[in-house]
């Protein structure tokens, strides 16, 4: 059980276990001896040589070799029981045994050795420099290749090497904390030896005596400081302009403020006795350098917990964590908390995704983008968490794969990306071990395509229903845009080269995995006898490889057919998925890949220039099956108002019009010049130069393609095409581990069917809290969040009803375009229940949820023709005195004297759907004229009938007054005087599916849960040093948490038993103290409680 490093096999003397980093193998002196007698054993016949005696005619009778030896502290005792007999005639010659006396300090270097271990296991460190500084003349080594530890102890021309093996954290970045454990085994004792962290099997092993934990193993008494021999008992000497003893950092790249480069380390160097040591913290950042005055130390970077600071007190809290807060992350809605030297991942297998997720922003802004401060601050903090985002390696090379941002105006500033060219970190070296906050959030990784999708269409369902005199009509607002801004941060990724492969190891460093890898895509570390080497990937593993749709896995109710797109000269192989699929059910795409590759969905083709979001396929691991299940969006097309305010009609046309967006923006200021004028009026800013910055952008991007352009213009039009009917493209392309891909790029031809279609009622994906789940006990109100699979009306009673009987109703965002990301693609609804007790409430939905809009006028005979009474709308400002008069254009009554007909004309917004407006005539036949925004049926009813109105799209000057016209034909009875009221309703007249059950949804009350004891007890007397013990009663998924008296930061205690917590309190000040306790259950209830205790020294 060795670790092979630098040609030689070197023990283990402690593993790794978990959250452990070194259990005690319980290597005894006497191992250490039989250990020599088995060496002696297989090398005692390369030390025997009896040719001479052959010559003389000897013969040789040789048995078994059997030995012991004996190691003290300066000699090493060995007596060989190996009987040979030398025969030659008459003459015999026996010798039984042999023994040598050797002096040597393996045993004083032994017992150094155990004592490291012992340090290692219960203090997951050993200060070389410090116990070196102050003991007898051994020269300590300390090499850290990753997870474990090499020491390597020299005096007198001896070397012992021994290994700590460590645990592998760097896979699991944040689930194992270095330090934070306590001492899982206790200490055994053999021959007056102490072995901490061992475990009981292993001691009754050894037939040693067993002390359970917590326990620990002194320093023994023969190591104890001898002045006389330090450095020979002479002064020691200094290093140049270092003294001896003294100790100093020195880092890859300059350090802190989350800025260190992609596979950096941090370095310890001291001076002893004239000579100059190096021992590196370990790898992947996990263990940092800091130093202070002429002391420097190697210790670890307690960065877990800095996301669930909100403060800037609990951020930079260094006693507690290594934090940063970080005021350019201010534009932020999250914490500004990050931290302060970002942990190293294993990028090129895609660990960490968790981690980076952290810093996934979205935002809400209005206009067509967000701010240049906020898209700066996204970029930052992605990087800032860990390896991820964009960034540089230590040769200075920058990528741009692990960030991605929405926002159609601004890209991060190039200065948010400058490293550090100097600095340190300003942090303690001495510090308590890692303590998580109670409230550390669980990261969740984001259905990343989803939310693109959903941010995308809510941009577009927005323009569906603005046009240009909705910039016009004085009874609205202008029309308020709005996009939601989202930030993606996955892993940092590699150059996809070998140029620097050579650089890792330069300097006298020893090369990595991390830093090989963070060199290029294209490099290979290997450890060749424990040699450490970056090379590049062999030729015959620089190979493409080929990837097809997987028809097993993508869903049975599809065909799929080959086929192509030509863009130019370029030649796209692909699959069209047949028939066209159905709206808001789910539907699974599969890829195969003939070497274990990492697939990315993108909705254009690689390509120069194009940077597109980038949705990783299936897992985000190497492997050769990608699956990806999504719920199929509705059919979306780009608006034909929108169309229609541009002037441009075609996917061409409007391409064309992105290669000339200056015409593009003169025209349309000639053709709508109230545009321009209100927007000024309203914003105090010319429109003009507000559209500037985009205009600019399109314009760097043409004058970029250059010869390229008939390309880009071709695949513009193309995915435009496909868009704008109602489908799109999905590009895939993978990537191997060695940066390899794909021989071809394929793509995948998804067309959606109309909503129309769709006969099934609305199906309910998700509940929170769950369907039977239990709920705090003391909750009198409890917030429900359902997930519907299309856009619905959903209605609940506490009995079992039909829908239409049902008397309480959900708020749904039932836009077509309202997606969420939960379950693949959702709609949400939310309601409030009381929950005083148990709930069982009945749900049922209906699709197709009507916008519907009605009015009342009523029309009285007259000799006059006029708007009579009073205008009711709630659109017209309370200032307007006279709003018949200020409003005539939009609301008034013309008599045609050659048909002999009035015609009434009015905008919907004038009219009122409580209080009638009443309008005089004075011919029998009437015809009314109502403007309407949105695209509906009409009818107008009256007591007697209901009639249809025909609704037209209007002329382009009339769309001041609304987008439809819908008219009817009232005939009154001009000889009465009797007023007659008329009802116009309109409504986007759908078919409903509803559910023929309705679904039992139920909330049960838990029980709670209590705390039963607390150790201390109050005014009990103890230690400085103590345990906080907690014991609760039962239930479910319970964590507990302790704070100072009056502090709100709760540190997290280990869970020993399913109600038992416990924390070590050290160094406690004499006298009282008090601690609070809180604990929280998986269903919400929570307790309180203090414990008041004296510490007596």
């Amino acid at each position: 059980y060795y670790k092979e490093w630098q040609g030689q096999k070197i023990n283990y003397w402690c593993y790794g276990e978990e959250d452990n980093q070194c259990v005690n193998i319980l290597f005894t002196k006497n191992d250490l001896a039989e250990q020599i007698i088995y060496s002696v054993r297989q090398e005692i016949n390369n030390c025997l040589d009896f040719a001479a005696f052959k010559k003389q005619g000897y013969t040789i009778q040789e048995t078994t070799l059997d030995g012991t030896a004996v190691i003290t502290n300066e000699k090493l005792e060995i007596t060989l029981d190996y009987p040979i007999k030398l025969k030659k005639g008459n003459e015999e010659i026996t010798v039984n045994s042999f023994h040598s006396s050797i002096t040597t300090p393996l045993g004083e270097l032994y017992t150094i050795a155990q004592h490291i271990i012992n340090e290692e296991a219960t203090k997951a460190n050993f200060d070389v420099l410090t116990w070196q500084t102050n003991h007898a003349d051994v020269i300590i080594i300390k090499t850290k290749p990753y997870p474990g530890i090499i020491y390597s102890i020299k005096k007198s021309g001896l070397t012992l090497n021994f290994a700590v093996e460590g645990v592998d954290t760097a896979s699991n970045q944040g689930e194992v904390i270095l330090a934070s454990q306590e001492t899982n085994y206790g200490c055994c004792y053999v021959n007056n030896n102490c072995y901490a962290n061992t475990p009981s099997t292993s001691c009754q092993e050894k037939q040693g005596s067993y002390e359970t934990a917590p326990c620990t193993c002194e320093e023994p008494t023969e190591l104890k400081t001898n002045e006389e021999e330090l450095c020979d008992g002479e002064s020691c000497q200094d290093c140049g302009k270092y003294e001896h003893g003294e100790s100093w950092c020195d880092y890859d790249s300059a350090p802190g403020e989350g800025k260190d480069t992609v596979g950096s380390r941090h370095y310890l160097y001291y001076c002893f006795d004239g000579e100059i040591y190096e021992e590196s913290c370990r790898d992947y950042r996990e263990e940092i350098c800091v130093q202070s005055q002429n002391k420097a130390i190697c210790r670890a970077n307690r960065w877990q917990d800095c996301s669930s600071c909100t403060t800037e007190e609990c951020c930079e809290n260094t006693q507690a964590r290594d934090c940063y807060w970080n005021e350019d992350l201010n534009p932020l809605e999250t914490t500004q908390c990050t931290p302060t030297v970002p942990v190293g991942l294993k990028f090129w297998e895609f660990n960490g995704i968790e981690i980076c997720s952290r810093a996934n922003q979205e935002k809400t802004c209005n206009g067509l983008n967000c701010d240049q401060d906020w898209v700066d601050a996204t970029a930052i903090s992605c990087y800032s968490q860990a390896d991820c985002g964009n960034y540089e390696n230590t040769e200075g090379v920058f990528t741009e794969q692990g960030f991605f941002n929405s926002d159609l105006k601004y890209d991060p500033d190039e200065s948010v990306y400058k490293t550090k060219k100097t600095g340190s970190l300003n942090l303690p070296t001495q510090i308590d071990p890692q303590q998580q906050l109670l409230e550390s959030p669980v990261q969740e990784t984001a259905d990343i395509f989803i939310s693109i999708i959903t941010a995308a269409y809510r941009f577009v369902n927005q323009w569906v229903d603005i046009t240009v005199p909705n910039y016009l009509n004085p009874f609205t607002p202008s029309p308020k845009i709005e996009i939601l801004d989202i930030s993606i941060c996955a892993p940092w990724q590699a150059p996809n080269s070998a140029d620097d492969c050579s650089k890792c190891g330069q300097n006298d460093k020893t090369c990595t995995e991390y830093t090989c890898k963070s060199l290029g895509k294209k490099c290979m570390y290997q450890e060749d006898d424990g040699y450490p080497t970056c090379t590049a990937i062999p030729k015959e593993k620089q190979t493409q490889f080929h990837l097809e749709i997987d028809p097993e896995a993508t869903s049975s109710s599809y065909i799929i057919e080959e086929t192509k797109l030509e863009i130019e000269e370029t030649i796209y192989h692909g699959y069209k998925i047949k028939p066209d699929l159905t709206p808001y059910k789910p539907f699974t795409i599969g890829i195969k890949t003939t070497e274990k590759s990492i697939c990315r969905l993108d909705y254009t083709p690689q390509a120069e220039y194009l940077d597109p979001p980038i949705f990783m396929m299936g897992k985000a691991s190497y492997q050769e099956q990608h699956n990806l299940t999504m719920r199929v969006p509705p059919k979306v097309a780009i608006p034909q108002k929108l169309k229609d305010g541009l002037n441009l009609t075609t996917a061409e046309e409007i391409v064309g019009a992105i290669v000339e967006p200056k015409d593009l923006l003169k025209n349309y200021e000639e053709k709508f010049p109230a545009v321009f004028n209100v927007y000024k009026t309203v914003t105090g800013n010319e429109l003009e130069e507000e559209l500037g910055p985009y205009v600019d952008k399109l314009l760097d991007f043409v004058d970029d393609v250059e010869g390229n352009y008939p390309f880009y213009e071709n695949l513009s039009v193309t995915l435009l095409d496909k868009f704008d009917s109602g489908g799109y493209y999905l590009f895939v392309s993978c990537e191997d581990q060695f940066g390899n891909n794909q021989e071809e790029e394929l793509f995948i031809e998804l067309n959606i069917a109309d909503t129309q279609e769709d006969k099934s009622p609305p199906a309910i994906l998700k509940f929170m809290p769950e369907n039977n789940a239990q709920i705090s006990k003391n909750a009198v109100t409890t917030k429900i969040y359902m997930y519907t699979d299309e856009p619905a009306a959903c209605r609940y009673a506490y009995e079992n009803k039909q829908y239409e009987e049902m008397s309480y109703s959900f708020t749904c965002k039932n836009g077509l375009y309202d997606l969420t990301s939960v379950a693949a693609g959702s709609y949400e609804c939310t309601t409030t229940l009381q929950t005083d007790d148990d709930v069982v409430i009945y749900i049922s939905c209906a699709d197709n949820p009507n916008n519907a809009e009605s009015y009342i006028v009523s029309l009285q005979p007259s000799t006059t023709t006029a708007v009579a009474g009073e205008l009711y709308s709630d659109h017209i400002p309370e200032d307007i005195d006279n709003p018949i008069e200020e409003y005539a254009e939009y609301i008034n009554v013309e008599q045609n004297n050659a048909t002999n007909t009035t015609i009434i004309t009015a905008t919907s917004f004038l009219l009122s759907d409580s209080y009638p407006t009443l309008f005089n005539t004075s011919t029998a036949n009437n015809t009314l004229n109502v403007y309407i925004n949105n695209e509906m049926d009409c009818t107008i009813s009256n007591k007697t009938s209901t009639n249809q109105m025909n609704c037209t799209k209007t002329m382009s000057e009339e769309e001041n007054k609304g987008v439809y016209i819908c008219s009817a034909d009232v005939d009154i009875n001009n000889a009465s005087v009797d007023i007659q009221n008329y009802e116009i309703n309109c409504a986007e007249h759908d078919q409903l599916n509803i559910n023929e059950e309705a679904v039992q949804y139920t909330l049960k009350k838990s029980d709670g849960f209590e705390i039963n004891a607390v150790s201390p007890r109050n005014n009990e007397e103890t230690d400085e040093n103590t345990a906080l013990t907690v014991t609760t009663s039962e239930s479910k998924d319970i964590v507990c948490g302790y704070a100072e008296y009056g502090s709100i930061e709760f540190i997290r205690m280990t869970k020993i038993a399913d109600t038992v917590f416990t924390a070590s309190l050290k160094n406690l000040d004499k006298g009282y103290n008090t601690y609070s306790i809180y604990c929280k259950d998986g269903y919400g209830n929570s307790v309180e409680g203090t414990s008041t205790f004296y510490v007596t020294q």
